[in-house]
């Protein structure tokens, strides 16, 4: 895995889990219900050991933090997870691209 592209996963992951946990405090007010998704989010994908960053050939070495962080992602819903995919997998098909191309240009 090209460590550039290890750096963008988890700066999307960051930026995502953030703002959804400024989500949580509206008006001051406490919002239960979607810290109790996340909890709820967290606890599914370790019991059945989900982990969307190890998909890409990233790897810890601390246990259930990719299960944590997926946790959170699929807390929030299925559309977000999708456009989360599909942010990840752009960057990845173009960083494919832009090897392929330096690969034609060396020859």
């Amino acid at each position: 895995m090209e460590p550039f592209f290890a750096l963008f996963l988890i700066s999307i992951t960051i930026e995502g889990t953030v703002t959804y946990i400024r989500t949580w405090f509206v008006d001051n007010h406490f919002q239960w219900q979607q810290a109790a998704a996340c909890v709820l989010g967290i606890l599914l994908a370790i019991v059945y050991k989900l982990d969307y960053i190890s998909l890409f050939d990233v790897t810890t070495t601390v246990p259930y933090v990719g299960n944590i962080l997926t946790g959170i992602a699929i807390s929030r819903g299925s559309n977000y997870l999708f456009d989360l995919l599909k942010r990840i997998m752009n960057y990845k098909s173009e960083l494919t691209v832009a090897d392929i191309q330096e690969e034609e240009m060396k020859g």
